[in-house]
């Protein structure tokens, strides 16, 4: 019987511990995007046209909220499922996901 309660006690502190790397998995992303989006607002015309985005589409992608992320970059949940359907991308923080 006591290794039956361990085994389900060190489950447990196991569960804990990965939800708690991946809340804060997911608030680096949102940090990451957060200054992406003021990189952004920063840039001349001429660089806005080099990537193809006007002034007007920079300045409304830079005022977004910094938890709403695009879609291409939402991480997935713990079920596995995305927010909205999208798969998460291949990147560092494709590991990283929030707490459902």
């Amino acid at each position: 019987m006591p290794a039956l309660f361990i085994t389900s006690l060190a489950r447990s502190l196991l569960a804990l511990g990965k939800r708690w790397r991946l809340a804060f998995g997911h608030l680096a992303l949102v940090d990451t995007v957060r200054r992406e989006r003021a990189a952004l607002a920063t840039l001349d015309d001429r660089l806005l046209a080099d990537i193809g985005i006007s002034r007007e589409a920079a300045m409304a992608e830079s005022l977004r909220d910094p938890y709403d992320l695009p879609r291409d970059r939402r991480p997935q949940t713990l079920s596995g499922s995305s927010h909205g359907g999208a798969a998460a991308p291949a990147t560092p923080f494709a590991l990283m996901r929030p707490l459902s």
